[in-house]
């Protein structure tokens, strides 16, 4: 049950490293490289997204503002995945009933039985497919997925590849699914999850004025994936992808409280994505 000005909280595979969810954190930083500059980072955003927080923020969520380091999710269980699922049968075979795969299996998205996979890049016509999560929010919103799976069981057992805007944003609206199963939804929610689906589908080449970005906030709530990935993302990192998608749903609650800051577009290269 949702009630307005409030949140509330509900309380396997192989090749999937489970770092965070169900209350606890179980990975820390990894140690598969140097990767202070992140941590850094991490620690000093942690601070600065959660400082703003309003009081009744705090005490709809105890213990999940100040020690969300710790206690990363609540509502889902992540896995970072050191490869994505190569198929449905790969997927079925190695998750739970009742999972959840974001942009995380290469075969065609939808909804098998007692899982779901939210994408948009194999087997689709990119131009005409929502981002996946466009297609996390349709299924919250309309069809109530979350609220009728977490009858059946939870946390929610949700598998990550990566932590790009996209992923971020399903993975923030599966956690506070209840903000959108309330009668008035969560606008600012909506409106940066159809901003984020025109860039999206577009793979990045939407037309959009560089300030546009910096004034809406787009650029300041994707800074945790922005910093992680000029660092480059490489075998052992799982728990660095489960706490910059925890910094990034940290920013997208203060953008949803009014408290949002601004972090203006720096033209620095990407390092390279994935090594073994």
């Amino acid at each position: 049950m949702c009630k307005q000005g409030t949140l509330e909280r509900n309380n396997h595979a192989k090749k999937a490293v489970t770092v965070a969810g169900g209350g606890k954190m179980v990975g820390g930083f990894s140690t598969s490289r140097s990767c202070a500059g992140l941590a850094e980072f991490l620690e000093r955003g942690l601070a600065t997204s959660t400082s703003s927080v309003r009081p009744w923020l705090k005490s709809a969520l105890p213990g999940a503002v100040d020690k969300s380091m710790q206690q990363l999710f609540h509502s889902i269980r992540l896995h970072v995945l050191a490869e994505r699922f190569r198929s449905w049968a790969e997927f079925e075979r190695e998750s739970p009933l009742y999972s959840i795969a974001l942009e995380a299996l290469d075969d065609v998205p939808g909804q098998r039985g007692g899982r779901v996979s939210f994408d948009h890049h194999k087997g689709v016509i990119r131009q005409v497919t929502m981002s996946a999560a466009m297609q996390a929010y349709l299924a919250v919103r309309q069809s109530r997925l979350m609220e009728r799976w977490l009858k059946k069981r939870g946390p929610i057992d949700v598998y990550v590849w990566n932590a790009d805007q996209d992923v971020c944003l399903a993975a923030f609206i599966l956690e506070y699914h209840d903000l959108l199963e309330c009668a008035q939804g969560a606008p600012p929610l909506r409106w940066i999850v159809q901003y984020n689906n025109k860039i999206d589908i577009c793979g990045g080449l939407y037309p959009v004025r560089l300030d546009e970005l910096v004034a809406n906030h787009f650029t300041w709530v994707f800074e945790p994936f922005r910093q992680q990935r000029m660092l480059g993302k490489v075998v052992g990192d799982q728990a660095i992808v489960a706490q910059t998608i925890r910094l990034v749903c940290d920013r997208l609650r203060a953008l949803l409280e009014g408290n949002a800051g601004t972090a203006p577009i720096s033209v620095q290269p990407a390092r390279r994505l994935f090594t073994a």
